[in-house]
């Protein structure tokens, strides 16, 4: 896209996410909405959270979020019946803990784990949330808090314990490739899992749940969002802005939902107040959002992960790293 708009060559309407409206919106190559909106009698205010603020600059409106996917997770109901584990009753972080243990099977180049261990702080950003602790507060990073470093050492524990292996460990390209090829039981990911699922593995049964709580925790997870934008050097300003809107409508979203790819942005079709956060920004918003995850991929994920570097340390040398990057 960045080539295109350079080359003046970009499409009418084309998907914005945040990096590319961080690029985009200062610099006049996105047309803005809000006339649009007001035209149809519809408002940002139609659309749930925080899923509109990814793409507002100096009070104008640049896309609209065209659906969300949020984190549950998925347990495969054959391996889950031949160790007795009711995916269902997987409630709190120590069901999941004692299931990946029982739904271990095989061993050497054939076995199997109880869990994919993802390591991406978009996953463990997840668990950090539900403890109640923030990422980043007030421009400064908590991640690094007592909860936090509970949070990553649950997850890590899989690995640490032998009862989580990560993809390329197994011959997969990610959670969800594995999943579908049987080498773990149960899996972290989102609503992109059942398209994949019906084409790469349509045999494989599976129950997914919301995802288990700590003690004391409160239901939380991350939510993923692209948006709808137009160019604002399109020649067809009215066709163009016409068809964002109607690319995010409920009209449009209603299908979507139903097939169970991704959830709703507008609240007309939300059966129940979401309780995700918005990924980006979570991680600082667009314009912080890629070096805070770098920060915490480079100096706490993978040492950790890799090299099983002490959890708190880490996260305390992520955090100062992170705190001079938000205050510049």
């Amino acid at each position: 896209m960045k080539a295109d708009v350079t080359g003046g060559t970009e499409p009418d309407v084309f998907y914005l996410d945040s990096s590319l409206m961080t690029a985009f919106a200062p610099n006049g190559v996105l047309l803005s909405l809000d006339d649009a909106l007001r035209t149809a009698g519809a408002s940002t205010d139609d659309y749930i959270g925080d899923l509109v603020k990814l793409y507002q600059l100096n009070g104008k409106t640049y896309a609209l979020p065209k659906d969300q996917g949020a984190l549950a997770l998925f347990v495969n109901d054959e391996m889950a019946q031949k160790a007795g584990v009711d995916a269902k009753s997987l409630t709190t972080w120590d069901d999941v803990t004692a299931a990946a243990q029982k739904m271990i099977a095989g061993e050497g180049p054939g076995k199997t784990f109880g869990m994919c261990v993802n390591p991406d702080i978009q996953r463990i950003g997840a668990f950090i949330l539900q403890t109640g602790n923030p990422i980043l507060d007030n421009g400064e990073a908590t991640f690094n808090q007592d909860s936090g470093v509970k949070a990553f050492q649950w997850y890590y524990d899989f690995l640490k314990n032998k009862t989580g292996e990560v993809p390329k460990n197994m011959g997969a390209d990610w959670c969800g490739d594995a999943f579908s090829k049987k080498k773990v039981a149960m899996v972290y990911e989102g609503g992109w899992m059942l398209p994949f699922m019906d084409q790469q593995a349509p045999d494989v049964k599976y129950t997914v749940v919301p995802n288990p709580l700590p003690q004391g925790g409160q239901q939380s997870t991350l939510v993923f969002t692209n948006g709808w934008a137009a160019s604002a050097r399109t020649k067809y300003p009215n066709a163009a802005t016409a068809l964002v809107l109607f690319l995010t409508s409920a009209a449009n979203q209603k299908p979507i939902l139903q097939s169970g790819f991704a959830l709703p942005t507008v609240k007309v079709l939300a059966e129940a107040a979401s309780y995700g956060q918005v990924a980006d920004l979570v991680f600082g918003g667009p314009a912080k959002k890629e070096d805070v995850i770098k920060i915490l991929k480079d100096q706490a994920v993978d040492p950790i992960f890799t090299i099983g570097a002490d959890i708190k340390t880490s996260l305390d040398t992520a955090a100062q790293a992170v705190d001079q990057t938000l205050s510049q």
